[in-house]
């Protein structure tokens, strides 16, 4: 992954006079990624095929239509590049792209791979939406799909948060997610990992990796095709032979591997797990102003195996007329609290909310918002229960999965 991730340079190929209407290979997609490559540390080579030849970047990506492809990789590949990522399709041209990096010793991301990577530390970004610019973090993401990726990558960046490296499998003709968490383990820079899949070809050595990495990392797993219908339409999505998902499964929570059902879910534990720190105490506290959804949420933690603290009561109910002070009286640092605030029918102000959140820096504190409020990103929130207590509960499962592996 290397060659991948860390290049020298790179060299960006297509055709801007390509009569492509449908797919990564049009134009469009070829000058947005463009620009998206202008931040990069290192050198940048843009080859437009209709006027320049390949110059031969120690990478290269490319955004061409399939028909094109294996004349453009024939002259390329060749030219002394150690990587190749192909964003647009191969279908049906397959055993070439695989023949001409094979003989060449060059590996390959892709096809398919839509949106190719993200490393923050040399700001490579071979993405092509528009003000894509995240910021360096703690959060490392592996795809098969490329929708996926990319609604993940856009709630990342919509609450600010930090991202190491996003990587877009594709087809996985040659990297596949074995390789992308074996480079992940040894990223310093990278903490908490999300990883969505739909098949693998390597369950023995994924089995091995995940359990390597979750002695160190958070892994957390999404898996596509656990109905009959995802299944069917995980075969023709990205060619994925989709194996039997219950197994699957099993196989990865066999190797401390925390696999989820929702890519709310996926995207929430990484939140929480970036953002909060770790608590002293596997038990949770909840706090509120309003008793009602403090009662309601007791009842989900529950329902979802998550112990309440049972040395204080709880849920701690405030009542209607709590200001902030009042709640930081309430909060322990030890403990992971879900604080609900509740607005209507309560004398909570925007301003006690904002002074709230200016005290609990540095605490493992979940908000539950519930009514109308100016949201901040330097604090965990969320507008569902649902969403807050999984959230908790998939978080606190790390939590106790690494603690049982250390006892």
């Amino acid at each position: 992954m290397r060659e991948i991730l860390n290049p020298k340079s790179v060299e960006l190929i297509g055709n801007s006079e390509v009569k492509e209407e449908v797919g990564i290979g049009k134009p469009e997609v070829f000058h947005s990624v463009q620009r998206n490559l202008g931040m990069f540390s290192g050198e940048v080579y843009i080859t437009d095929l209709s006027k320049d030849e390949v110059v031969g970047g120690e990478l290269q990506v490319y955004v061409l239509p399939k028909e094109e492809l294996v004349e453009a990789m024939e002259r390329g590949v060749s030219s002394g590049c150690e990587g190749v990522i192909v964003l647009s399709s191969a279908k049906g041209y397959e055993e070439e792209v695989l023949e001409i990096v094979s003989k060449e010793g060059v590996r390959l991301l892709g096809p398919n791979s839509v949106m190719g990577v993200i490393n923050t530390e040399n700001k490579l970004n071979t993405t092509f939406p528009e003000e894509i610019s995240p910021k360096p973090g703690s959060i490392s993401v592996v795809s098969q799909s490329g929708g996926v990726g990319a609604t993940l990558l856009e709630r990342i960046l919509s609450r600010d948060l930090g991202i190491s490296k996003f990587i877009w499998l594709g087809n996985k003709l040659d990297i596949d997610e074995v390789d992308a968490l074996e480079y992940l383990g040894e990223d310093a820079s990278t903490r908490e990992i999300g990883v969505y899949l739909e098949d693998t070809k390597r369950g023995r050595e994924l089995m091995q990796v995940v359990e390597d990495l979750a002695r160190e990392k958070r892994v957390f797993f999404l898996i596509g095709g656990s109905s009959e219908a995802g299944a069917r339409a995980a075969q023709t999505h990205t060619s994925a032979l989709a194996g039997n998902y219950k197994i699957f499964r099993s196989a990865i929570e066999q190797s401390q591997g925390i696999v989820l059902d929702t890519l709310d879910e996926l995207f929430d534990v990484l939140y929480v797990s970036q953002m909060c720190p770790i608590p002293r105490r596997k038990e949770v506290d909840i706090v509120t102003n309003v008793g009602g959804p403090g009662i309601l949420a007791s009842d989900l933690l529950n329902s979802l195996g998550v112990p309440l603290s049972r040395d204080r009561e709880n849920p701690r109910d405030l009542i209607a007329d709590a200001d902030y002070k009042r709640y930081l009286n309430e909060i322990r640092g030890d403990v992971l609290t879900l604080v609900i605030v509740g607005f209507e029918s309560t004398t909570f102000s925007q301003k006690d909310l904002d002074n709230l959140i200016d005290c609990l820096r540095g605490k493992p504190v979940v908000l539950l918002l519930l009514g109308n409020f100016e949201s901040r990103r330097d604090v965990i929130y969320f507008q569902s229960m649902t969403r807050a207590c999984l959230g908790i509960r998939n978080f606190l499962r790390w939590f106790l999965a690494k603690n049982s592996g250390n006892s």
